[in-house]
């Protein structure tokens, strides 16, 4: 069996092809944007962030959100893109790990990269 083709299904142990890990439906905006805060606050709960950190990444998170969830997708994308910055600087500055921002970078580009959604 080809690895570079196939991944284990988690919940059986059996092969799925990555074809059907990318044909699943993304999680909607509110999802995700509950995955980003989550993510931030994880990082806080585990002291890889100081408070101060935490609260501006997520002020900016949540003036996405609103922002989102009034249509303005400008502006939200704004947002996301300040939380996907600071997060960068973070761990360019070494406060916080690359292993440990994955998580916040991916949940920001995620809803960054979305098209043509309704609001949420």
């Amino acid at each position: 069996m080809d690895a570079r083709r196939f991944t284990m299904e988690p919940s059986t142990g059996h092969p799925r092809s990555r074809a059907a890990k990318a044909s699943r439906p993304k999680p909607d905006p509110p999802t995700e944007f509950a995955h980003l805060t989550l993510s931030i606050q994880h990082l806080l709960d585990a002291e890889q962030l100081l408070e101060s950190e935490a609260t501006g990444l997520l002020a900016e998170a949540e003036a996405a959100r609103q922002a989102w969830e009034q249509g303005d997708r400008e502006t939200g994308r704004r947002h996301l893109a300040a939380v996907a910055g600071l997060t960068e600087a973070l761990i360019r500055s070494g406060v916080l790990a690359p292993v440990d921002g994955q998580a916040v970078l991916r949940a920001a580009h995620s809803l960054l990269h979305r098209d043509g959604d309704s609001p949420a």
